[in-house]
């Protein structure tokens, strides 16, 4: 938003140009003229103002895009250019270059000149803000560094309650807390086309061990956009959804790797994410493993409810306090889902854990809708308790009941690794290194990539990714909110995704 250096007023309007050629605003307010009002976006004089006008209008005649960034004085991945122009063939898109600027007296790149870009962005080349569509803003204007850590702080409040889209190498992906009813808001980097350049210190080590090749797929179905990551492989194809984009072709993707599944919370999964996950994603994209998180959300039995009597009396009303039933439902739920050609496995979660809670901390005699399953559950506690290194162990009471009723679901035990393509899946992310408490930063130090469940936040941290939530709306949730109804897909290559569901919707 425009103002007025004078009286600060948001009334800025194009009134005239100077004898030079530059634009001169008016305020309506105070009646005074400027040729820089506060706020405006100042092109780089090294670019075409006039070809990024062009691209921009280009740009907004399209339904798809493939955004991606580009240092300046360094050339581009030309195989991996080669595959954007075949996807965009094949999707009716249009490639958008955000470039950034990076000064390296130590460039592997002799050349001395830094006001070049390769020629072959040039006309792709956007630095303006743009708005794509509706609730997605291009900050093409805002140079970061690439060897910035955290791209995406401070500007949160940018663009409003719209998500956006900002040009950096180093891969990052966060949702912000929105107002009930609003679209949830995304904050993503894109990733560059332009070769690791950067100098001969820690920053620039730092910047080049993150620096990602590969960008962001938008598409626009008319009422809501899509957004995916791709990352270029090393002979420049990468994958998107079910399809290869070779540099000299396009063919079917190999079946992907693994889905991660948002937090499942099976009593109160919304039906339209649903719909979307068992009747279009996974048909679609035939996963060999699918990971679930938070399967089952203990609400008969929470710790949470313990001291609210009309929580407990309607839980009582609506047949919601009985353990035994909410297991059998998330079975049935299961059963009517699986495919045998599919790996589904469950990952040790917080929500599971209620239950070992509800066993060690309450009364059985006081719960006389549970007291059966209780006795029994305590019993095969009990009788699997034992010593091992460094204490105690206690059998997890969930994993008994799942594999006594499902046991073609693979229950991964706590504390342990389940590894596929170089990226660790059995982490939920309650629980982080040296028994502190889980999150995607503390994660994302570990040494290996993991992609985890628990904050219900669609974010990509590093190497972490965290998938999102099945059940969008939770009482206990109040406020503002930064839950997404989201995904995370490896591809046979090794890359990972996020696919966000968006009223029912997960693609243009």
């Amino acid at each position: 938003m425009l103002k007025c250096p004078k009286c600060l007023s948001e009334h800025i309007i194009r009134c005239s140009y100077t004898e030079s050629g530059k634009q001169r605003y008016l305020c309506k307010d105070c009646m005074f003229r400027t040729v820089n009002p506060i706020g405006l976006n100042y092109s780089d004089p090294a670019i075409n103002s006039e070809n990024v006008n062009k691209k921009i209008k280009k740009s907004l005649r399209k339904k798809r895009w493939f955004i991606t960034s580009a240092q300046n004085a360094t050339p581009i991945f030309e195989k991996a250019y080669d595959s954007i122009k075949q996807w965009c063939k094949a999707n009716d898109g249009t490639l958008i270059v955000i470039p950034y600027r990076y000064r390296n007296p130590t460039s592997i790149f002799s050349d001395n000149d830094y006001e070049w870009w390769d020629e072959r962005i040039v006309k792709h080349l956007v630095d303006k803000r743009v708005k794509l569509c509706n609730n997605l803003v291009l900050l093409g204007d805002i140079k970061v560094v690439p060897t910035a850590l955290n791209p995406l702080t401070g500007i949160e409040g940018f663009t409003g309650s719209d998500s956006c889209i900002l040009g950096h190498p180093h891969y990052q992906l966060r949702s912000v807390a929105t107002r009930a009813g609003d679209m949830p808001k995304l904050m993503s980097t894109t990733g560059s086309i332009t070769l690791p350049n950067y100098t001969n210190s820690k920053a620039g080590k730092v910047g080049d061990h993150h620096h990602t090749l590969g960008g962001v797929v938008v598409e626009w179905d008319g009422e809501y956009f899509h957004m995916r990551h791709v990352s270029f492989d090393n002979d420049g194809s990468f994958i998107d959804w079910d399809t290869l984009y070779k540099p000299d072709d396009v063919e079917d993707a190999p079946r992907v790797e693994s889905i991660t599944l948002g937090d499942l919370h099976q009593w109160w999964v919304d039906k339209d994410v649903d719909k979307a996950t068992f009747g279009k994603i996974i048909p679609e994209l035939r996963p060999k493993h699918v990971f679930i998180h938070d399967a089952i959300d203990s609400y008969s039995v929470s710790h949470h409810h313990r001291n609210d009597p009309f929580l407990k009396c309607a839980k009582h009303k609506h047949g919601l306090n009985n353990v035994r039933n909410e297991i059998k439902d998330l079975v049935e739920f299961l059963k009517e889902r699986m495919d045998d050609d599919i790996k589904y496995h469950i990952v040790p979660s917080n929500h599971d854990d209620h239950i070992t809670r509800y066993i060690k901390e309450t009364d059985w005699r006081n719960d006389p809708e549970n007291a059966d399953f209780y006795l029994e559950t305590a019993l095969h506690m009990l009788r699997g308790t034992k010593v091992v290194q460094g204490g105690v162990s206690t059998p997890r009471p969930f994993d008994y009941w799942m594999n006594k009723y499902l046991p073609e679901v693979d229950i991964i035990p706590r504390d342990s690794s389940f590894e596929l393509l170089g990226v660790e899946h059995g982490f939920h992310g309650d629980q982080g290194p040296n028994g502190a408490r889980g999150s995607t930063m503390n994660l994302s130090k570990v040494g290996v990539k993991v992609t985890k469940g628990h904050s219900h936040c669609a974010e990509v941290k590093d190497g972490c990714y965290s998938v999102g939530v099945m059940a969008p709306k939770m009482a206990y949730a109040s406020g503002p909110s930064s839950w997404t109804t989201s995904h995370v897909i490896l591809y046979a290559n090794g890359k990972r995704t996020h696919v966000h569901i968006i009223n029912g919707r997960c693609r243009g």
